[in-house]
């Protein structure tokens, strides 16, 4: 059972940066908070001139947006509830492990449902463009995810 204990902290031990937020330090692009929001609806809305979208597609992309905010947030929060509460079991002198089990599991199904309304919201979006902007979205996405020359 010890023996168990220890691979089971081990193993939780090298994914900390995955399950804990960084201690007293605000979200920041790297982190591994989630935001609410959707990085590829927000490409489009960045790049609405290059898209060349209309008022309307741009006020229903900024919809989009704000939905996923709106639902998400609430999700996050539990997420964070659910991380900080694993991080006191992990601390414990005698950790529960089918308390942090549960725990992991909560948070995992907080993330799982926070990057579903993201894919969803994507697939509307998306379907906004035509087929001339969904190419140049393609190519903008792709572009934005090779590493810089300098």
């Amino acid at each position: 059972m010890k023996k168990l204990i220890h691979i089971l902290s081990f193993c939780l031990f090298l994914n900390m940066p995955a399950i804990l937020p960084a201690q007293n330090q605000p979200a920041a692009p790297g982190n591994t908070a989630i935001s609410p929001i959707c990085p590829r609806i927000a490409m489009m809305i960045s790049h609405s001139q290059d898209l060349k979208l209309s008022d309307s597609q741009l006020q229903q992309l900024q919809a989009l947006q704000a939905d996923l905010v709106r639902n998400n947030s609430p999700v996050l929060n539990e997420l964070s509830t659910a991380r900080s509460s694993l991080a006191g079991m992990m601390n414990a002198p005698a950790p529960d492990l089918t308390a942090m089990k549960d725990t992991m599991k909560k948070a995992s199904d907080s993330e799982l449902q926070v990057n579903s309304t993201k894919v969803d919201a994507f697939g509307k979006a998306y379907g906004l463009l035509n087929n001339e902007q969904q190419a140049l979205f393609n190519q903008l996405w792709i572009s934005s995810m090779q590493p810089s020359k300098q």
